[in-house]
């Protein structure tokens, strides 16, 4: 039993806005709203964000990170108390970068929210005004219209047509039809509540108007376990890590184990296990890209900056990564392509009637926001309406395809506007009437124009169905135009550039998107359109290709749109562009969802990402600023994963063949922490526009091929290096190895952030540039310095054995240079 709202679902609408200290007509006073405002607080859920504490906890629930914690302990255990001191130090180091970007993160998405707060109509002080939702009180006077979110638990006192989509509370698919008629009985269950609409559902059809009962977490769904815990959906790039985690987890784990037994069975008892247990440890932690987040948070952070300053809201930080990935954009044309500002520009009937009449009862409000009406208007030369009284009002409905309004001039009238077909289909008309009617939309269509038709029906007195309007008088049809944006041909040559294919899904005719398709270069006849009924009457292993092969669709419903993107899914990455309620499927099927800001509440709540400025360049300077932040994340995996498993490999091997360890490890989280900070750079990289010309998710095979091919260059020259200096003293083998590790690291950063030769590239970033320099030169000072010496245990380096280092680290930059250029031509494209 639903027993917060079984007393309220029973009683009369004067007894709810009695218990509420509200008005029907009036709504709330405005004093009254401030004091219930600060008396019951903001109707907003609690917040799911972490605090700063939470993001220090969260640092350490990493497995390498208590590895190292292991190891600091083992070492102190052991008297190692150096070594202990500086594995602290490290991974306070690690978790403070970590905690910096993810706490930048953090702030980004606060500052971000501010673009997503819902808003809802209210009644105050007698007049209707819009608010954001958190302002919402009990007692309020919401107006609920299709594409609005509810924004809390209402009491019904008015439903025209009103059905809602609750299934984020039921399950239940379907539109479930409300009223305001007062229960008999108390609700059972949610089904029940036939006069209550819910938090968190939205409005599918028609009108309705109600008494908030319950606000924030008073309402059903902010009692709900289930919206507590949505699901979080997963960008490709972490579905991808996530797998390769495991698998070079499981690899370097049994690594270690054979090498343990092979060291027991070789070295016998001579084997000090402590010693060899942290340099395992220390060997393990040097080979994971521990500094992934960091790398992947700093890119994401930095891309959802930049494209905020470009009118780009991502509410999702991962979603830049995806959108950087998707292969087929789909969009409506207005708005993106063309200006979505209406022009009229004829009229079927000469003597100016049909026009009159699209105007009557039209609202201030909504002439200054429909762009019909505003384009209406504007011919007319007065934004006002003639004056009559509105009894009542439908919005556009995209499945019908038509608005209807219902006036008194004196008598009553009901005007329906809408796509031609749709309002002839109320309309007695004869076949000539009907064929003329055709031939004038086509002959406007090729011309580019959407064209409204309009329809009249006078009544003696207002009958019950007149929502559902027949017999009406059909007055003529009005055409419009939507001029292109300047940028749209750059912006389709550009989409061309980036190797992404745009597709076009428009309700309007044919004969219009064709126009307009052809005109920006998308395709070269404006008969290469398909409609929506077209494609889904092939048969079903004909309608992929002929999805894939059309650039352009035209009469598609929202169930169309949806069907479409799941056949584009099955082949590639598809990010979709809506406004409308009836594209929240959509948004949520595609692998993006991208939406105006001025969407449906719906809508917005389905999508990823807000265009604060509605443009196809827009979206394009999105998908690549996503593909740079790829781009550089997989330049940092490929060079770090290569590095690391050559010096892994080589490490591990060399410690067989002699009595002591190839580097100590403090040595080896040396190397590791200093090479971090230029690896953690590459974030910020410049890339070549080569990079850029597809999408380029993770790839596991290419990420297995990069790490063994390149992995088996730097093993090579490890043992070089070895073979020249093992015959050397332990601390001078040690020395050598070090320089030759962290060097050969920074080497494999300039020349794998490229696919070409490295002298004819674009330079890196500066602060990459600036971090590497660093690092070359505290790599070499430490060995020098009498004090980091002894702190590290170097060995004092003659200036001909730093040549020969520095010899061998410079054969190694041609040999990788060469591989490869062999590597991307033969090996993998």
């Amino acid at each position: 039993m639903i027993s917060p709202f079984a007393e309220t679902a029973v009683a009369s609408s004067s007894e709810v806005a009695k218990k509420f200290e509200t008005d029907i007509q009036n709504g709330l006073t405005s004093a009254q709203a401030t004091t219930r405002l600060l008396t019951y607080g903001r109707n907003t859920l609690a917040g799911s964000e972490p605090s700063t504490w939470d993001l220090i906890v969260r640092q350490f629930r990493s497995v390498f990170v208590w590895l190292l914690i292991f190891a600091a302990a083992l070492s102190f255990i052991l008297h190692q108390r150096l070594d202990g001191t500086l594995i602290v130090v490290f991974v306070l180091l690690n978790v403070f970068l970590t905690f910096f970007q993810e706490y930048k993160y953090q702030h980004i998405l606060a500052t971000l929210k501010k673009y997503f707060v819902a808003h809802s109509r209210v009644i105050r002080d007698g007049k209707q005004e819009e608010i954001m939702s958190p302002q919402l009180v009990l007692g309020d006077v919401v107006v609920l219209e299709p594409g609005d979110l509810v924004p809390a638990d209402v009491r019904l006192f008015e439903a025209v047509d009103f059905t809602l989509d609750e299934s984020v509370l039921t399950g239940e698919s379907q539109a479930v039809e409300k009223s305001a008629d007062d229960l008999s009985t108390p609700p059972q269950n949610l089904f029940a509540a036939q006069n209550i609409a819910f938090a968190a559902t939205h409005v599918v059809s028609g009108t309705g108007r109600g008494i908030v009962i319950a606000t924030a977490s008073h309402t059903q769904a902010g009692s709900a376990a289930k919206l507590a815990t949505q699901t979080k959906r997963v960008s490709n790039f972490e579905q991808v890590m996530d797998q390769f985690s495991v698998f070079m987890l499981r690899l370097v784990i049994g690594t270690l184990l054979v090498l343990f037994v092979l060291h027991y069975v070789i070295k016998g008892p001579t084997v000090q296990i402590g010693e060899l247990l942290i340099f395992f440890i220390a060997l393990a932690v040097s080979v994971v890209p521990e500094a992934l987040p960091v790398v992947f948070t700093f890119a994401l952070s930095n891309g959802a900056a930049h494209l905020a300053r470009h009118k780009v809201v991502v509410k999702r930080l991962t979603s830049i990564e995806d959108l950087g990935n998707i292969d087929i954009l789909c969009t409506d044309k207005t708005g993106t392509i063309t200006q979505g500002e209406m022009v009229l520009v004829e009229v079927s009937d000469g003597d100016g009637h049909t026009l009159q009449i699209a105007r009557v009862g039209i609202p201030e409000s909504d002439a200054r926001e429909n762009p019909f009406d505003k384009a209406i208007a504007k011919a007319e030369g007065s934004m006002s309406a003639q004056i009559v009284e509105v009894v009542d009002r439908i919005g556009f409905d995209p499945t019908q395809r038509f608005d209807l309004t219902l006036v008194k001039n004196p008598k009553p009238m009901l005007i329906m506007r809408g796509a031609p077909e749709s309002v002839a289909e109320h309309c007695a008309m004869s076949v000539e009437q009907k064929a003329q009617m055709t031939k004038w939309i086509e002959q406007e269509g090729r011309k580019g124009r959407r064209v409204l038709a309009v329809a009249q029906r006078f009544f003696e007195t207002i009958p019950d169905n007149w929502s559902q309007p027949d017999g009406l008088l059909f007055l003529g049809m009005l055409s419009f135009e939507d001029p292109l944006k300047p940028t749209s041909l750059a912006a389709v040559k550009k989409a061309q550039a980036l190797g992404l294919s745009i597709k076009v899904l428009t309700g309007d005719r044919p004969e219009v998107a064709g126009a307009i398709a052809t005109q920006v270069g998308l395709i070269k006849d404006p008969d290469e359109v398909m409609t929506g009924e077209q494609l889904f009457a092939l048969p079903a292993d004909q309608q992929l290709n002929a999805a894939r092969r059309c650039h352009v669709f035209a009469r598609v419903t929202p169930e169309d749109k949806l069907e479409i993107i799941r056949l584009l899914k099955e082949h590639a990455r598809v990010g979709f562009l809506g406004e409308g309620i009836n594209d929240a499927p959509a948004l949520k099927e595609a692998h993006v969802g991208i939406v105006v800001e001025s969407a449906s509440d719906v809508a917005r709540e389905s999508a990823d990402i807000v265009l604060l400025q509605q443009s196809l360049m827009v979206i394009l300077e999105g998908v690549e600023r996503g593909r740079i932040v790829s781009a550089n994340t997989l330049k940092y995996i490929k060079t770090t994963l290569a590095s690391n498993f050559g010096n892994f490999y080589s490490v591990a091997i060399a410690s067989l063949f002699i009595p002591y360890l190839p580097m100590l490890p403090i040595q080896i989280l040396l190397v590791n922490l200093l090479s971090d900070f230029p690896m953690i750079a590459i974030s910020t990289d410049t890339v070549e526009a080569s990079a850029l010309s597809k999408p380029r998710g993770m790839d596991l095979r290419e990420m297995g091929f990069v790490t063994t091919f390149f992995g088996v260059i730097s093993s090579v020259f490890d043992f070089i290096l070895f073979g020249a200096f093992f015959r050397t003293s332990a601390a001078l083998l040690q020395t050598a190895w070090f320089i030759e590790s962290i060097l050969t690291e920074l080497f494999a950063i300039l020349s794998l952030r490229t696919h070409k030769w490295f002298f004819l590239t674009r330079p890196p970033a500066r602060l990459l540039s600036s971090l590497i320099i660093g690092a070359t030169i505290v790599t070499l000072a430490l060995p020098l310095w009498s004090v980091t010496r002894g702190l590290f245990s170097f060995a004092a380096i003659s200036r001909p054995q730093l040549l020969s280092v520095i010899g061998i680290i410079a054969a190694y930059f041609v040999a990788m240079e060469i591989s490869k250029k062999l590597f991307y031509r033969y090996v993998h494209d």
